[in-house]
């Protein structure tokens, strides 16, 4: 679905540590689903180390997972950047 025409989701998983923004994304996906919408997948939060701090905010989706088998269970899902280098 192109820009104009999708209706999408857009998903904040900044709740916690990788397992509690894993599950934030579990409920996102069944959520999208049940609303008939696109998810967009933002990526995740890296929260800082104080001892290891590289400057790096977001990982991306795509980097952690393999968005296409993601999309083959769930159908609708867009990764953020895709998102954004088609609209």
């Amino acid at each position: 679905q192109t820009c104009q025409t999708g209706r999408f989701l857009l998903h904040d998983p900044r709740v916690g540590l990788f397992h509690n923004q894993r599950i934030s994304y579990e409920t996102a996906l069944d959520m999208a689903s049940a609303l008939g919408r696109i998810l967009v997948l933002p990526g995740f939060f890296k929260f800082p180390h104080p001892e290891a701090y590289d400057g790096l905010q977001w990982v991306p989706f795509r980097d952690l997972f393999d968005v296409s088998s993601v999309r083959s269970c769930y159908g609708r899902v867009v990764d953020l950047e895709e998102l954004l280098e088609v609209c």
